[in-house]
């Protein structure tokens, strides 16, 4: 069965987790408190975890991570999730040897079935990727671009109603700073009062005098 890169390194984070929580559930030499150290080389995988709405592709992977977390913490034992370096480590090395005499003994797939895991991230980075590019591409609202320019994310407003409308102008070209009211044909000008420059947002946050 096919799957993705960053299904796998996540699942093999997981099930280090989980061994490592069989290990100090029966072993007498853990300590009062405890650190695990789980190293990983796929950055990726590391901040798919980190970021749990990364994970929304991947339910029982994440449940295993959370289910492992939980039980080590029972034990009193920390766990970290840390990065390392693909190269150099031996251990690290000793597992790419063995991952790669392994995939010589699986046999050909011939129906090319995928996980549902790994097909819905797929299809969802492919979605993300078009909609980055076109809305790089877009000759647009470039103004809102300027503040946001990866899509993808979720954009967080502030909690009283007024401010957050002033938030949404802003991003819309369609604020009453002299730049957008100058654009509308409002005023004449795209000068401030203060006479040290363009009213745009910029200034308005940065410039002391205004």
């Amino acid at each position: 069965m096919l799957t993705c890169s960053l299904e796998v390194e996540t699942a093999a984070i997981a099930l280090a987790m989980e061994r490592a929580a069989h290990y100090y559930s029966f072993t007498t030499m853990k300590k009062e408190h405890e650190k695990l150290f789980v190293l990983s080389d796929s950055k990726s995988a590391i901040n798919c975890i980190r970021q749990r709405s990364a994970m929304r592709h991947f339910h029982s992977i994440l449940s295993q991570i959370r289910l492992a977390v939980h039980t080590l913490q029972g034990l009193g034992v920390k766990a970290v999730i840390s990065w390392i370096p693909n190269s150099g480590i031996y251990w690290n090395e000793q597992v790419d040897e063995m991952t790669k005499a392994a995939l010589q003994q699986v046999p050909d797939i011939g129906n090319n079935v995928i996980t549902f895991a790994a097909c819905k991230y797929i299809i969802s980075k492919q979605i993300t990727c078009t909609w980055q590019r076109r809305w790089d591409r877009s000759p647009t609202v470039r103004t809102t671009y300027e503040y946001v320019s990866s899509v993808g994310k979720r954009t967080m407003f502030p909690a009283r109603r007024c401010t957050a409308l002033s938030y949404s102008r802003l991003l819309l070209n369609d604020s009453s700073l002299r730049i957008h009211q100058h654009h509308a044909g409002l005023v004449d000008t795209k000068e401030c009062e203060c006479s040290q420059g363009v009213d745009d947002a910029f200034h308005y946050f940065t410039d002391a005098s205004c």
